[in-house]
């Protein structure tokens, strides 16, 4: 079977390009992130089961409008059980300064899925980026507290990882990062968090957001689950992430 992950882009402006690609990818389960709300009656063209849950980006200039978005599982086969993990706003102390950026809230979700004998649960995440390291960590720890054990527990998504002691100088003030957070390195803390919970991340050290060299987007398997091939599209379709893709 294979899975896709793809932050898709609350602007983009290919979308009818975005969705062929999906229509034509022949995937088996699409996790999608940031789906623009007007768009998402295109996706049924993929006469596909759907799952979506509400994204939403409220601005400080009242002046613009929130931006209205959904985090979408995609699957050929029905879906058996679905549930949404309720993120907080804030894991750490509020200060003054975390009034000045703009609101965003997305749940993360996930759906049951049988394909033959194999049962899995799939998780979609979009975890915050305009927040500290602390933040998208204690995000992520409510995700594990979901897995289910009688299940392939496979997570996709946007988890907005770049917290690096080189970084977080330059960036800290600007995405809401407290000071105890200056010399952390993201990445490390959740490799280490992986291999605790005997995940495998695929597409470690490779770039999936155009706009910083980085790796943001994964989709994390059991240490079991064999992976036949794995693809990282060099077409955005008009999103500023690259679409990544598992056949398992």
């Amino acid at each position: 079977m294979k899975i896709l992950s793809w932050n898709i882009y609350k602007d983009n402006k290919r979308m009818p390009d975005a969705v062929e690609f999906l229509k034509n990818g022949k995937f088996d389960v699409i996790c999608l992130q940031e789906f623009p709300i007007q768009d998402l009656k295109k996706l049924n063209l993929l006469t596909a089961h759907l799952y979506f849950e509400e994204e939403f980006l409220v601005y400080n200039n009242s002046r613009k409008k929130p931006d209205r978005m959904y985090t979408v599982i995609i699957s050929n086969t029905p879906i058996q059980n679905k549930g949404v993990i309720k993120h907080k706003n804030y894991y750490e102390d509020i200060t003054k300064q975390d009034d000045r950026y703009q609101d965003f809230r997305a749940d993360s979700m996930y759906a049951d899925i049988d394909i033959g004998e194999r049962k899995l649960r799939i998780f979609n995440v979009h975890f915050r980026c305009v927040a500290g390291p602390y933040h998208r960590l204690s995000q992520f720890r409510e995700v594990l507290e979901n897995f289910n054990p009688q299940r392939e527990n496979i997570v996709c998504g946007d988890l907005n990882t770049f917290g690096h002691p080189v970084i977080n100088i330059f960036v800290w003030k600007y995405f809401g990062f407290k000071i105890r957070e200056f010399f952390i390195n993201e990445k490390t803390i959740l490799r280490a968090t992986f291999d605790l919970n005997k995940l495998q991340n695929p597409f470690r050290g490779l770039l999936t957001f155009l706009k910083f060299p980085m790796q943001l987007d994964y989709i994390l398997l059991p240490n079991i689950t064999k992976i036949i091939s794995k693809r990282r599209f060099l077409n955005s379709y008009g999103s500023d992430h690259l679409p990544i893709s598992v056949e398992i």
